[in-house]
């Protein structure tokens, strides 16, 4: 399949939207547990600005949305991330 990732800043709050668009269909509730608690951790390191959607478009597709207030992005907060979390480079892109 085929995957689109879209990062923005919003022009009237500041905020990031990161968003994932991939081939295929949701097949289930979008209220699972590893989703639940994926909204939860957001939420928890964001102060309740933070939050994660998931949306089923015509295609079929799915987009998945982590939307991140303007503080975090120029303030991180290392509390609120796990200790050991992989460090991203080019060797885990897709082409």
């Amino acid at each position: 399949g085929r995957i689109t990732i879209r990062v923005r800043i919003d022009p009237v709050d500041s905020s990031l939207h990161i968003s994932v668009l991939n081939d295929g269909a949701m097949g289930g509730p979008s209220g699972g547990f590893g989703i639940e608690n994926t909204r939860r951790r957001i939420s928890l390191a964001t102060s309740g600005k933070g939050s994660l959607s998931l949306l089923e478009l015509p295609g079929p597709k799915v987009e998945a949305t982590v939307v991140l207030p303007p503080e975090l992005i120029t303030s991180p907060i290392p509390d609120a991330m796990p200790k050991n979390l992989p460090k991203l480079n080019s060797t885990h892109l897709v082409p």
